[in-house]
């Protein structure tokens, strides 16, 4: 139900530093109404009793690639500084936010897993070079097999500094046994959302040759009515049939 990955930054410091408690949810419904990408923001006084910082909904559909048709992935985080340890349920304001959110549309049954976790970032240096282990995890990262990837930054909470930009050279550096990876190759779009997008275009033709059939198949007008219609859409012209001239008054 929830990790605790401790994290540090490999020095003696003892200043406070910016942590992030996290929540990933799949649900078969959406929390919030709209679809594709959505935010909510929490205020503490917002619910009873009160949070202990602002929380963040972020909420992901199928049209962002994140998960098939019919159900939604939800991100709730909430940022702190210093030390967590404060004998209560850590995650008690996250837990708050989603019951109150599932409340609204029709129940915590809706709800079909989550993960809770504390985002705590690293340093990159993960061993010590010096020893015997470190020297062979240096040996490998020297040779490409092995890539220490930095820990996102924990705030802001949902936006995304230099990982993609980091996995993208990871992926295009990674030894290949066959044919080196292309450019094109990273973050290809999941299968499901192409045949998402091909299924739409298919509707929307299918559509358009039904409305050119129903055109074709309607029956044409008559030829004194097109004349009619012509007529009337000429500009400047006037119909005075019926007025009779009227006579001169001297």
């Amino acid at each position: 139900d929830h990790l605790l990955q401790e994290g540090g930054d490999g020095s003696s410091s003892k200043e406070p530093r910016a942590a992030c408690r996290r929540m990933t949810v799949l649900l078969d419904c959406p929390l919030l109404s709209e679809e594709g990408v959505n935010l909510c923001v929490v205020p503490p006084g917002s619910l009873e009793p009160p949070l202990s910082n602002v929380v963040q909904v972020l909420q992901l559909d199928w049209s962002t690639g994140t998960c098939p048709r019919g159900y939604t992935v939800a991100h709730l985080s909430q940022a702190f500084i210093g030390d967590d340890a404060s004998g209560k349920d850590i995650f008690a304001d996250l837990d708050q936010v989603l019951l109150s959110l599932l409340a609204h549309c029709g129940g915590e049954q809706h709800c079909i897993w989550r993960c809770r976790y504390l985002h705590k970032p690293r340093a990159e240096q993960r061993w010590d070079p010096a020893s015997a282990a470190g020297k062979a995890l240096e040996a490998c990262r020297a040779t490409g097999s092995l890539a220490v990837a930095s820990d996102p930054a924990a705030v802001p909470q949902l936006l995304a500094g230099s990982e993609v930009d980091e996995a993208r050279r990871f992926f295009l550096s990674a030894p290949a046994a066959g044919e080196a990876p292309a450019a094109e190759d990273f973050l290809r779009k999941p299968v499901h959302v192409a045949e998402e997008e091909r299924g739409n275009v298919m509707e929307d033709l299918e559509f358009f040759n039904e409305q050119m059939q129903e055109a074709e198949a309607a029956p044409p007008a008559s030829a004194a009515l097109q004349a009619a219609v012509a007529t009337e859409e000429q500009p400047g012209t006037e119909d005075h049939q019926g007025d009779a001239p009227q006579p001169a008054i001297s």
